[in-house]
């Protein structure tokens, strides 16, 4: 836009110098005192100042079509940009998915061998199973089956 915005103001500056040398020096001239050559003259740098502008007109036309292509191709470009992002956002989100199921299991199975080892370990110092229990935060029923399940398996 503000490419634009600078070739009219170019395109302006020229149309001001091309007036001051078609503009008559003397206000005051009249018709009678111009001479055929001068009128012919005068006609003759208008016609080409008409082509000239017509030119500059078709340019500035070429350029804005050629800004809207490029606009359309960085709006296309952010698309894909921002699809490109969701994608790998999403890719890493499963990823972060996975390693956190495999952290969970795999300190759940620790938690549960760590539990067992206590609840055995503080039987065979002689505490009883609400002492257990009251320790560890678990039910007596709890402390029950994991130390039924310790003798039944040794």
């Amino acid at each position: 836009m503000n490419f634009i915005l600078m070739i009219l103001g170019l395109l302006f500056i020229y149309l001001s110098f091309l007036i001051k040398k078609i503009k008559p020096k003397e206000d005051c001239k009249t018709a009678e005192n111009l001479n055929f050559n001068n009128i012919i003259s005068e006609k003759i740098v208008i016609e080409e100042n008409k082509l000239a502008l017509k030119e500059i007109k078709d340019i500035l036309m070429e350029m804005q079509s050629r800004i809207e292509n490029v606009e359309f191709s960085i709006i296309a470009l952010n698309d894909e940009i921002k699809n490109l992002n969701n994608l790998k956002s999403d890719e890493i989100k499963e990823e972060q998915i996975i390693i956190e199921d495999t952290i969970v299991k795999e300190t759940s199975e620790i938690d549960k061998k760590d539990i067992n080892d206590k609840i055995y370990e503080m039987a065979l110092a002689g505490l009883t199973v609400d002492e257990i229990s009251s320790k560890l935060n678990l039910g007596k029923g709890e402390v029950l089956l994991r130390l039924g399940l310790m003798k039944a398996k040794k």
